[in-house]
Parts: structure tokens; sequence; C-alpha cells
């Protein structure tokens, strides 16, 4: 999930991206395991809420980091230089990842002759990693388009605006059933899709939005006074949220205080942009000063790690195609929270471990590390396109 490149990143962006992964795994397994009873307790909604800002901080920080990587290397796309293939290449990893998660069976013959409507639904289901892929590529072409700032930036504006805006439209509409499914699931939720690009496509538009003014801002040298006023917004943004959810307005105006309403998407939207304000204070405003703590090193590790950890622990919880195990077949809705938040710890350990190994190897045996990856492709490929059954 990461895009800015190795060298020029900026701590407290990766520092939030760990915080989400740790949250991540942790709303996995409770999502997984917990006991049905226990879903219907006070605290649940609590931590339902607050495992819910795990898709929006990925999406707003993925436009975030586009900004800074696009900045940087503007001349490079423009002129279609290696840059530019690099960063579709990343793209298309995330894009790739996330229909290969979801494919029912690890034979190409068997999916090609067994496969029901159900699982094509399944195969061609919008997830977090759907709508990155989706938002970072619009934006490349965006880039591509405009080729200036001065209008690249404001389409980003109109876009998030406008994907919020249409979200109700377009849910309430027949035409994503008009479609074919390998489309129609990044319109709706009526079916498979947990993360529709209508809306949240947004976070990230809005993200790339913050993106750009806080690299103005780092020119100019008043990050402090950007981060007050992101601080500012994010409150109020809130506040509005709140107040359109109580009064009513989403039900009166849009029929649904659900995804597509501000009372869902104006808190979360200024909660990820709080932490990310708060994070700046605490680990950039003094970062020349003072050498970062373990634990920040830890999770700007994990952020930048942020792909494999996603990827390697949804295998571990609920399995994949070619593993056809996970845990949450054993545990499904069976345990207590205590036992979830032991299991979360236990398993944040293991992808920590797992992370830090993978991010050694990435960074000080390349060689190596390249030949492992084009070998555990072609592995994967040559079992998919031979396999039977």
């Amino acid at each position: 999930m990461a895009l800015a490149s190795r060298g020029q990143r900026i701590r407290f962006v990766d520092v939030h991206r760990g915080l989400a992964v740790l949250v991540m795994i942790e709303a996995h397994v409770v999502n997984g395991l917990l006991l049905a009873a226990s879903r219907e307790t006070w605290w649940f909604k609590g931590l339902d809420f607050l495992n819910g800002l795990v898709a929006p901080s990925f999406l707003l920080i993925s436009g975030f980091a586009f900004a800074l990587a696009s900045d940087r290397k503007l001349d490079d796309f423009l002129h279609f230089r290696s840059s530019l293939f690099r960063t579709v290449q990343r793209i298309a990893l995330i894009w790739i990842l996330g229909y290969a998660l979801h494919v029912p069976y690890f034979s190409y013959r068997k999916l090609m002759s067994y496969s029901t409507a159900q699982d094509w639904t399944t195969l061609f289901q919008s997830d977090i990693l759907h709508c990155i892929g989706f938002g970072l590529f619009v934006l490349i072409l965006l880039v591509l388009i405009f080729r200036k700032r001065a209008y690249f930036e404001p389409s980003l504006e109109i876009l998030a605006v406008s994907f919020i805006a249409a979200t109700p439209i377009i849910w309430n509409s027949s035409f994503p059933q008009q479609l074919p499914v390998f489309l129609r699931e990044y319109f709706t939720i009526k079916e498979a899709s947990v993360f529709p690009v209508f809306p949240w496509a947004a976070f990230l538009f809005i993200g790339g939005t913050i993106g750009f003014r806080y690299i103005d801002a780092r020119r100019s040298e008043s990050e402090q006074a950007f981060m007050l006023k992101l601080l500012k917004v994010a409150c109020g943004l809130i506040v509005l949220g709140i107040i359109s959810r109580l009064s009513g307005f989403d039900e009166a105006i849009l029929g649904t205080w659900m995804k597509g309403s501000p009372g869902f998407l104006f808190p979360r939207i200024g909660l990820v942009m709080l932490v990310a304000a708060v994070l700046w204070y605490f680990i950039e405003r003094n970062a020349a000063a003072k050498r970062p703590s373990r634990l920040v090193h830890s999770l700007e590790m994990a952020g930048q790690e942020s792909l494999f950890i996603y990827v390697a622990h949804l295998v571990v919880i609920y399995g994949s195609a070619p593993t056809r195990f996970g845990i949450s077949q054993i545990y499904s809705f069976r345990l207590t929270i205590a036992q979830c938040l032991a299991g979360s710890a236990a398993l944040i350990a293991a992808m920590w471990g797992s992370a830090w190994i993978w991010h050694t190897l990435k960074r000080s045996y390349r060689i190596f590390f390249r030949m492992m990856q084009f070998s555990l492709v072609f592995l994967v490929l040559y079992f998919f396109f031979t396999r039977p059954w």
C-alpha cells in the first residue's frame, strides 16, 4: 500500500500507516472470530467504529503519499520515464493482489469450468486494494492529462466532492446492475463488494489534496500553521458529521445515513485528518532535535511494508485458494473478546517479525530478494495454470 519512494519518505506518514496496520489486524481477528453474542454489546459498537477507521486511513494516506511521489517525479511522469512505469507497476501489483486474494480455486481450469455466478462475483468484488488501485490509477491519468499542478490539484477536489455527492444516486439506481460483473462490483454494495469506489475513492482524492498543500507548506516552512489549520478542519468535519447524523439530515435528504452520507463520511475524514495532524506534531515537529524511538521505528517499518502485512495476515486468518485453510475456519465466531485480543497480539507480533525479515531482505539483499520474488511468482503462476483441479 506504500507508494512513496525510499529515501525521501516522511516519517509521520509511514507511522500513520503502521498504526492503521496494527488496528487492521485486530479488526480482522475480531470480525472473523468474535462470538456473535458479543457483537450486541455496547462496547463492540465503539470498537467497531474504531476499526472502521482503518480503510479511510489507508485510502487517505495512499493519496497523500501519491502527492509526495508525483511532486518529486512530475517531470519524469510527463516525459514517460522509468519512474512512471515503476509507479504503474506498483499500482498494478496492488490491483492484482486484490483479485488474487479472492480467487475461489487455485486452478485456472477449474476456475474457468466450474465457477458459479457467486464465485465470479466474489472474485471481482471491490475490496480496499481494488479501491486504492483504482484511485491511484485515476490520479496517474489526471497528472498526464492536466500536466500542471495548477490544473491537477483542483481536479482532485472536484473528484472528491463528486464521488461523495454521486454515491446515493448510484447506489439507488439500476445502472450498476446493467454492467458486467467485473465492473459492476466497483459501483455497488448490494452483492459482495465492501469498498466500492463510490464513495471510498473520495478518501484517496482528499488525501492527495492534503498532500499537495502539505508540500507547499513544507516548502514555505509553514508546516505548523498548516497542521493547525488541518486540525481545525478535522474538528469541524467531525462536528458537521455528528449534526448531520443526529438531526436526521441524512435520512431526510439522502434516504440513508450509511456510507454515502455526511453523517458517515465527515467524522471519518475528520478523525483520520486529526490523527495525521497529531502524529506530525509528535514525530515531525522536533524530528531534527531528537532521535525517533524504537516504537516509531517499528511502526514506520510496518507502514512501509503494509502491503506485505495486509496480504499475509489475511491468508493466515481467512485462508486463500492455494492454502485452503485459515484460522477463521476453526474458530469462526467462537472466541471471547479477551481471546480475540490475545490472538490479535500474537498475530501482530508474527506479522511484525515477518515484515522485518521481508524489509531487511529487500533493503540489504536486493539481488537475493528479487530472485526470491520472481521464483515465488513463477511457482504460483505455474501451479495455477497447470493444476487440473
